[in-house]
């Protein structure tokens, strides 16, 4: 997408060490981040088109661990969240805070303007083809509670019709939504209200119970999650399903690091379409402080 090369408007950096994900090296985008990345700092590239996130998250891991063996220090990690799958980038802060090996982690998001397509009024698939299956986040598995009940807390986005399949295959007992809204757009919260109206429907919830949180603030979704406690671990098994945007997947990362408690899963389709969301000027960053490793 455009938007993963935003970051390189941020002028001049500072690090020691500097990792590209991507699948060709000879991609103009891929060029633009290696160049950014610049000559005193060469970043190491994890490419291929066969790598899968888990072989990215594996190797990303191993690499900070040793980093932070020959600093022995907690290091200072900045993740561009934008491009990157919330497996490989929530995997790696949870797996970084858990371990105590970063003290600081600073993730970065640029707003994006979708494409017409994402407007019309229909069922056509806009950024997956096929069915999503959840794939649980490593460090974000927390041992089950055996409870007579099972509990989604999702956090939606434009492809509501297979987020409904999702949690009816499933058979969730109950499920709260996390919406974007505000979003990016005006016009986005009402696409994603109207497209996501029979999962709503199907599992009873009313306009009052539906979580809110700006569409690109990581943090007011993390507090929106806190303040409302809706999971009851006492009562039911709790998953959370990202399929909405990347601050509110961190957002759910964050309260599921925080109680200790439930599955993060991120979804993973049989297809994947190649569609250029182009920047929308907008730039996030969230700063997080592990108090654990200080």
């Amino acid at each position: 997408q455009s938007r993963c090369c935003e970051i390189v408007k941020a002028g001049t950096h500072s690090c020691d060490n500097t990792f590209v994900l991507g699948i060709s090296e000879s991609h103009e985008n891929a060029a633009k981040l290696i160049a950014y990345a610049g000559p005193d700092t060469p970043p190491e590239n994890l490419f291929g088109a066969t790598v899968k996130d888990a072989d990215v998250l594996s190797q990303l891991k191993a690499r900070v661990r040793e980093l932070y063996g020959a600093k022995e220090t907690p290091l200072k990690v900045g993740i561009d969240l934008t491009c990157i799958s919330a497996y490989v980038s929530l995997g790696l802060i949870a797996y970084m805070m858990e371990t105590a090996i970063a003290q600081d982690v600073s993730g970065f998001y640029a707003e994006g303007t979708y494409p017409k397509e994402s407007a019309k009024e229909d069922e056509h698939d806009l950024f997956t083809a096929g069915d999503w299956r959840p794939v649980a986040v490593p460090c974000l598995r927390y041992p089950w509670i055996l409870q007579p009940n099972r509990m989604y807390v999702v956090a939606v986005g434009f492809e509501g019709n297979k987020t409904l399949r999702l949690c009816e295959r499933r058979e969730a007992d109950s499920v709260h939504v996390l919406l974007p809204d505000p979003g990016v757009s005006p016009e986005y919260v009402d696409l994603t209200r109207m497209r996501n109206a029979a999962l709503v429907d199907r599992f009873g919830i009313a306009d009052q119970d539906l979580l809110r949180a700006n569409a690109a603030d990581a943090i007011e979704a993390w507090k929106v999650l806190s303040e409302k406690n809706v999971e009851q671990f006492d009562r039911y098994e709790v998953e959370y399903l990202c399929c909405g945007t990347k601050p509110h997947s961190l957002g759910i990362a964050l309260r599921s690091l925080c109680v200790r408690h439930g599955v993060v899963s991120d979804v993973v389709a049989d297809e994947r379409i190649a569609a250029d969301v182009e920047p929308a000027g907008v730039y996030w960053r969230y700063d997080i402080r592990n108090l654990s490793a200080l």
